[in-house]
């Protein structure tokens, strides 16, 4: 069953989604928006060396939404890591664990 998770970008950046230790998931989407202009940056955080691959890292306008409908795995611990240069960026994710 699939899951929403909505929160807000951190400007020091922060996990927004760690998959619990017993479980794999599968986000099947992403969305990002803000009211003012803002840069993003999204990660996969692996763990135990916390090394982060970058999905991608765009500036947008005021306004600007992101919606990525590309399946991406994360196994148990890791996390899907997001950085914005504003605090009013909001990300919800859509996903099923397993």
């Amino acid at each position: 069953m699939a899951r929403t998770i909505t929160r807000k970008v951190s400007t020091a950046g922060a996990a927004i989604y760690t998959v619990p230790l017993d479980k794999h998931a599968e986000i099947t989407t992403l969305r990002f928006t803000s009211p003012v202009a803002y840069n993003l940056e999204v990660y996969i955080e692996t763990r135990p060396n916390t090394q982060r691959s970058l999905i991608y890292k765009l500036e947008l306008d005021a306004g600007d939404t992101v919606s990525d409908s590309s399946l991406y795995t994360l196994n148990p611990g890791e996390s899907l890591y997001a950085i914005s240069s504003t605090g009013q960026t909001v990300c919800t994710v859509v996903l099923n664990e397993a």
